[in-house]
């Protein structure tokens, strides 16, 4: 479920992330897609480090003020890296990111400049991709810095809404973080110090908020480093501590790359190529594909019905479900094109006109 990435204000940013380097950047969100046509879909519960701001009342909290760039290399391309399971940058304020996760949860790791005296990490409730939310709710501990909320938010393809919800904790790399020193809700650009609860401010019209809180340096001018553990759920923000409890239970980022690393091995491993005679772009670029068709596009709707086929069709007489009639909705899901097919799908039935072709493809 969880895509940990970085957004950027790029006009190609479908799926968050552009490696032009010329966009800022504007958050790292949990969740992400792409394929789906539409809006930009999900890319919701940004999270933002600022190594300094004169007051906490002054951080530029809103995605447009907060947006910066990426340092560039001296090839030109931006400072970022990524391999299954990870993914850094570097940006031109000196903070460094790091990004990993597990199913449910996705794990930060910000790195803040020397010098740094009020490290701050806010939560951006509200900003999905589309800028859709509705009946945002959140919650903040004073004494642990820790974010409960959610909100509603738009399909990026068709008609509809759903639900979502993150749990967001923290804790020093190395060090006792502490609790926080500054905490607050933040609207638009106006954090509001000493807030708990959002239901405390009036936002009938403002579209932009989350929480903002300020954690003490690393003791003896050690390095700054703050781990975020964000949990979502679709369910509830008590699920999603519940997922991140679960999952990453002590915070080591270490240990979850590995395994993140690990997962995708053995399942890019299931295929084998010989690369004799094979160019090794070639080779790159299959197993390139091969990772992305595992990672979107993430329906969460009609794929059900096709994995229960496969996975657990030899059950199926148990649960009194009809295998032929089963196969017989598949089918017809793969071969013919509802009428609105801005609603149940498009181009179901596209294979038959394109299948074998390499100079035309769907314009849609």
């Amino acid at each position: 479920m969880v895509k940990v990435g970085m957004d950027t204000d790029s006009p190609g940013n479908h799926a968050g992330y552009d490696a032009d380097p010329q966009f800022n950047v504007t958050g790292f969100s949990q969740l992400h897609d792409d394929g789906t046509g539409g809006s930009i879909p999900l890319s919701n519960f940004k999270i933002w480090a600022f190594p300094q701001c004169s007051s906490f009342e002054t951080c530029q909290t809103s995605l447009n003020s907060r947006k910066i760039l990426r340092k560039v290399l001296p090839d030109g391309s931006p400072d970022d890296f990524a391999s299954p399971g990870y993914f850094s940058t570097n940006l031109t304020n000196a903070l460094r990111v790091e990004l990993t996760a597990t199913r449910r949860t996705a794990l930060h790791r910000y790195t803040f400049p020397p010098g740094t005296t009020n490290p701050r990490i806010m939560l951006d409730l509200t900003n999905d991709g589309q800028h859709s939310s509705t009946d945002p709710v959140l919650t903040l501990d004073p004494d642990t810095g820790k974010l409960e909320g959610g909100a509603s938010f738009a399909a990026s393809f068709g008609p509809g809404r759903y639900q979502a919800f993150t749990c967001v904790t923290f804790k020093g790399d190395g060090y006792d973080l502490g609790k926080p020193t500054e905490y607050g809700i933040w609207l638009g650009n106006f954090p509001v110090r000493g807030t708990t609860n959002i239901l405390q401010l009036y936002y009938g019209f403002v579209s932009e908020m989350g929480g903002l809180l300020t954690f003490p340096p690393a003791p003896n001018g050690g390095k700054t480093t703050i781990l975020v553990r964000v949990g979502v759920s679709f369910i509830s923000s008590a699920q999603a501590c519940a997922n991140a409890e679960e999952e990453v239970p002590d915070f080591d980022f270490e240990s979850v790359e590995k395994a993140a690393r690990a997962e995708w091995n053995e399942l890019l491993g299931r295929i084998q190529v010989d690369p004799t005679g094979v160019d090794t772009e070639t080779v790159q670029l299959f197993y390139s594909s091969l990772y992305r068709t595992h990672i979107s596009p993430a329906d969460y709707g009609d794929p059900i019905l096709g994995e229960f086929f496969v996975k657990f069709h030899d059950h199926a007489a148990d649960l009194d479900v009809n295998v032929d009639d089963l196969y017989n909705a598949l089918l017809a899901d793969a071969e013919n094109e509802p009428p609105n097919w801005n609603l149940q799908g498009r181009q179901a039935n596209a294979w038959k006109q394109f299948s074998g072709s390499t100079d035309t493809a769907p314009k849609d």
